[in-house]
């Protein structure tokens, strides 16, 4: 007999788990509109967009008055879901609030430019630099900041920099500032990622 006590129990454990895991994976956050109640708010939205909110709230319960069959007929909808909160009032801060403002335009990603890498001789002759004036500063106890280092590395090593500069204009088309501006990146990266090392 109390074996068959414990099986239950254990049955009905069971069955409290499967009812709560059911619950778990069908728990909505966010109870999304249907796309035709979407474009129907979105039209309104966008036509009252720039009206006052007063003057917006009177002509939402004229179209909430015109369309509340497709209304009703999405309130309940929602509620089926387990919406618990006021449809219209769902409705209507959609469409004040997001709709109105949402671009109807896809905005086109910017093209992003070609990688142009240095050298790798720049780039050692840029490490072993870095390098130098690192364990310079930790015997004298003192920091190099990455632009007076940047100075110190173009005064240092011109003939390096002249190489790089010509097969960046020759190969690539790049302006002068455009050289500049990556030498100077780049330097400034590897300056803080050797930094970074040292200190760790």
């Amino acid at each position: 007999m109390a074996t068959v006590d414990i099986i239950d129990t254990v049955d009905a454990v069971d069955a409290v788990d499967a009812v709560n895991t059911d619950v778990v994976q069908n728990a909505v956050f966010r109870y999304k509109l249907e796309p035709h109640i979407i474009e129907a708010i979105t039209r309104f939205a966008k036509v009252h967009q720039h009206n006052d909110r007063h003057e917006y709230k009177d002509c939402w319960k004229d179209w909430c008055n015109e369309n509340h069959t497709m209304l009703d007929v999405e309130a309940k909808r929602l509620e089926k879901l387990g919406f618990n909160g006021d449809a219209y009032d769902k409705f209507f801060k959609s469409g004040r609030y997001y709709f109105r403002n949402k671009k109807s335009t896809k905005v086109e990603p910017v093209e992003r430019k070609k990688y142009v890498g240095l050298k790798r001789e720049t780039l050692r002759v840029m490490d072993d630099f870095i390098n130098t004036i690192n364990k310079n500063d930790i015997k004298n106890d003192s920091k190099t900041s990455p632009a007076k280092a940047f100075i110190q590395f173009c005064d240092k090593h011109s003939e390096a920099i002249k190489e790089q500069v010509e097969s960046l204009t020759n190969e690539e088309n790049m302006t002068e500032k455009d050289i500049n501006d990556k030498l100077k990146k780049t330097f400034k990266n590897r300056y803080f990622q050797k930094l970074k090392k040292s200190s760790n």
